[in-house]
């Protein structure tokens, strides 16, 4: 299931334009609970394929944000000479 829902946050991050505000509304679109979104989130994020913004400080009314990375995970940049 976790498989599932990693795959989904990529596909749903990937319609919206690479970028999504707020864990509620993002918890919501998948129908999953936010603690569970945000798990599965972390383990996506450790594999280098999205980037989790956190809220600013003193956090009421400021959402965190999911951006999907567009370079290859796990590819060192090349290097020019």
């Amino acid at each position: 299931m976790t498989s599932v829902i990693q795959d989904a946050i990529i596909i749903v991050l990937d319609e919206h334009g690479g970028e999504l505000w707020g864990t509620e509304e993002f918890a919501l679109t998948l129908c999953t609970s936010k603690t569970y979104l945000i798990k599965c989130a972390r383990v996506v994020q450790a594999n280098g394929q999205i980037q989790i913004i956190p809220p600013r400080r003193n956090g009421r009314g400021h959402r965190t944000g999911y951006k999907r990375n567009r370079n290859q995970p796990g590819q060192p940049r090349r290097m020019r000479r």
